[in-house]
């Protein structure tokens, strides 16, 4: 249908706006992911509004997210970093919309915790 159709491209449209409006910006990207990042691993509230910041970051710049990714799994002991980085892939290649990103995010931390 034609109105179902345009709310993506509007939403995306939206979406780069914004990631225009924040690339000015560059340093306040990695403060937000790791801030919320950290939440997300080691507190039981606030998943939602994380979610809700990381997302649009891993959107608008894969390459952004790949970068964390790799840095948040450096940071990790050598002995865990395959476990991490598998959680981090389910994550990132699971998440096509924010509500399966919501959802992903819960097994990731779950996944994190037991490392």
């Amino acid at each position: 249908g034609g109105i179902g159709a345009a709310q993506p491209r509007s939403s995306r449209r939206l979406r780069e706006a914004i990631a225009k409006t924040l690339a000015p910006h560059t340093d306040l990207w990695p403060l937000l992911i790791h801030t919320a990042m950290n939440v997300v691993v080691c507190q039981d509230r606030g998943l939602s509004l994380c979610s809700s910041v990381v997302f649009p970051i891993f959107e608008a710049d894969p390459s952004f997210w790949y970068q964390f990714a790799a840095e948040f799994t450096a940071s990790y002991p050598t002995a865990k970093q395959a476990a991490i980085q598998e959680a981090l892939s389910a994550l990132s290649n699971g998440s096509d919309t924010q509500e399966k990103f919501f959802s992903e995010i819960f097994l990731f931390r779950s996944k994190i915790r037991s490392v």
